[in-house]
């Protein structure tokens, strides 16, 4: 089943373990809310302890179903993308890279969120007034997991034209 998929576990598990690394060497060099620059007026490394999910969305709320719900949905979803990454032969390499990606940013947000009760954010970009909210690697390798998933969504031949191709050949 996992035939052929060395280097997507390979991707996921450097990534997972950059992600964590990084995490871990924020939490032990910056006390939160404390701030580094890095560029100057353009990137800063703060430690943000986010309680809410993807970039700090609902960290607010005070429900007590919140982190029953976050747990729930990073399970969901990291048992969805096992199945899809088993589900795709290998040599769907744009898929398998995006969801080896995915996974290991998912897994990594949800090992902080189970271990520690927060996921831990530093990465913060800012430019003339304008601020993204801070995040971590394993966002960022969500984020580009998602990216080359829709990519491949977009330029993936339709069923028509693949039929089209075949009554060519």
């Amino acid at each position: 089943m996992l035939k052929g998929k060395g280097s997507f576990i390979l991707i996921a598990f450097f990534s997972f373990i950059l992600d964590q690394v990084s995490k871990l060497l924020i939490d032990r060099s910056l006390f939160p809310g404390e701030s580094r620059v890095i560029i100057n007026g353009f990137l800063d490394i703060t430690y943000a302890k986010n309680t809410g999910a993807a970039f700090g969305l609902f960290s607010q709320s005070i429900s007590p179903l919140k982190p029953i719900l976050f747990y729930l949905f990073s399970i969901v979803a990291i048992a969805v993308i096992i199945y899809y990454i088993l589900r795709f032969p290998a040599r769907e390499r744009g898929i398998q890279l995006a969801l080896a990606l995915i996974f290991a940013g998912a897994l990594g947000n949800f090992l902080d969120r189970l271990r520690l009760g927060y996921v831990i954010d530093f990465i913060d970009i800012h430019l003339k007034g304008y601020h993204w909210p801070t995040f971590n690697i394993a966002d960022s390798v969500i984020c580009i997991g998602v990216g080359i998933l829709i990519y491949k969504m977009i330029t993936a031949p339709s069923e028509e034209k693949k039929e089209d191709a075949s009554d060519i050949i």
